[in-house]
């Protein structure tokens, strides 16, 4: 039997045993956690790392993108203004209307973008425009703003037809137009710096054919207006002209311009009777108006009969304008017989003989006669005195002159030789040897053989041809 002291011991030695054995164990197990838990680590950063090598791998080409991109970005946002453009948008705006013809009234902005940015990438702007135009100019002004490079929409419009007067084509019916146009104002990275990226040029350079081949493949698409002045206004009555235009004749537009024409003419004849009534100026001002009207009755009463018979006007509202503007001015102008002048004085038509002596010595055989149409007819020689008249005889002198060495220069002379002597000279005219006083052809007769020119009488009146 075993002794209990014994039996103590044992237990002891036992339950130390046991003790240290469960200290060991709980050490064991806590070291397999950690061992576990870095395992897990060890898994995860392999994973981030071989995700970051496949990213890494993947740099090459997305900052080739990035290149393209950024080298492209400029075409891509290029249909969106940026703030600075759409604060020049007023002029363009402007210039727009007047490619167009339309009057721009007024036009302003409804936002004020001074009062910052917020946090959009793009910045809204409506213009509100009040304009005049007819309806090709409105349709024209529109197509300008909405094929303009950068975003430009016409949002809504409203339209205030215009009035048309009888005497108005449909073409100058002008209405009133309110337009609310819209754009975007792109701000992009005004307040980033792009990121940087090494050796950019270098690469830039070998991404160049790819870039240049996005690049056309950006485009903005236009639609290019084309104005058909005769579409019908939908905002004018169509039925108001169209007894009138049934007879025929000229297009209205032309009609109407056919119609100005001759009531101008007309007032302007009225201006020039008023004023050769008035007294004022010399008598050859007095004259000079006098040829004027002369000359442009001539002229009107050959449009107006022109027109006439041609039956160029049909509009009834144009044909009430000639009865009342031009033909009453017609009829009192051929009813007024032309009196003759009986105011000239001697120093008067001295004067004007002298001037057409200066310009008969000039060679200027035309301006002589143009002058003396001023004159000629207009002055009753039996009312002068005879010093004056002897004048005017002189003035129609120097007309006869200046018309006779019209004729004298239009006749082909050729002289080929020509021998000055005492006893005698000679010249060869057109293969003919002529001496002084020789005929050369009916009327024209050799006056004199000269070292530098040979004088000729023709009609009575001595002109010389340089040899």
């Amino acid at each position: 039997m075993t002794d209990p002291k014994t039996k103590k011991h044992v237990l002891g030695l036992v339950l130390g045993y046991l003790a240290t054995l469960g200290g060991g164990g709980g050490a064991a197990w806590w070291l397999y956690g950690e061992l576990q838990i870095a395992k897990d680590e060890k898994a995860g950063i392999e994973k981030d790392i071989a995700l970051a090598e496949v990213k890494i791998k993947r740099i090459p080409d997305l900052e080739g993108e990035v290149i393209i991109l950024r080298e492209n970005v400029s075409e891509l946002v290029k249909i969106l203004p940026n703030s600075r453009e759409v604060n020049q948008f007023v002029d363009k705006l402007s210039a727009f209307g007047v490619e167009s013809g339309v009057t721009i009234n007024s036009l302003h902005d409804e936002k004020d973008r001074s009062k910052g940015k917020g946090t959009d990438a793009f910045d809204k702007v409506i213009y509100k425009v009040e304009l005049t135009a007819n309806v090709t100019q409105f349709l024209a002004f529109m197509s300008l703003c909405e094929s303009w490079e950068r975003f430009v929409r016409v949002s809504s419009f409203e339209v205030k037809s215009g009035e048309w007067d009888d005497e108005m084509s449909r073409d100058e019916v002008r209405h009133d137009i309110r337009v609310n146009l819209e754009t975007f104002s792109y701000r992009g990275n005004e307040d980033q710096k792009p990121l940087a990226i090494v050796n950019y040029d270098k690469k830039r350079e070998q991404l160049m054919d790819e870039i240049i081949i996005q690049r056309g493949e950006i485009k903005v698409e236009r639609y290019d207006y084309v104005a058909n002045p005769l579409r019908r206004d939908p905002f004018v009555d169509p039925r108001r002209r169209l007894a009138d235009e049934k007879d025929g004749g000229l297009p209205y537009a032309e009609q109407k311009a056919l119609v100005e024409l001759l009531t101008n003419a007309a007032s302007e004849l009225v201006d020039l009777v008023a004023a050769s009534k008035s007294g004022g100026g010399n008598f050859i001002r007095r004259l000079e108006l006098a040829n004027e009207i002369d000359t442009k009755f001539a002229q009107l009463k050959a449009s107006y009969d022109g027109a006439i018979a041609a039956n160029s006007v049909t509009d009834t509202q144009l044909r009430r304008r000639i009865d009342r503007d031009v033909l009453p001015i017609m009829k009192e102008l051929m009813q007024q017989a032309s009196e003759p002048d009986t105011t000239a004085s001697l120093t008067e038509l001295q004067r004007f003989a002298g001037d057409m002596l200066g310009l008969l010595e000039n060679g200027q055989f035309q301006a002589v006669i143009e002058k003396h149409k001023v004159i000629n007819g207009r002055i009753d020689a039996s009312r002068l005195t005879s010093e004056a008249a002897i004048v005017l005889a002189d003035i129609e002198r120097l007309a006869t002159q200046a018309e006779v060495a019209i004729e004298f220069e239009k006749k082909e002379l050729k002289i080929t030789g020509a021998v000055v002597q005492a006893s005698g000279s000679v010249v060869v005219i057109n293969g003919q040897v002529l001496r002084e006083g020789d005929m050369l052809e009916d009327g024209l007769v050799v006056h004199r053989i000269a070292a530098d020119r040979i004088e000729f009488e023709f009609k009575g009146v001595v002109l010389a041809r340089a040899r």
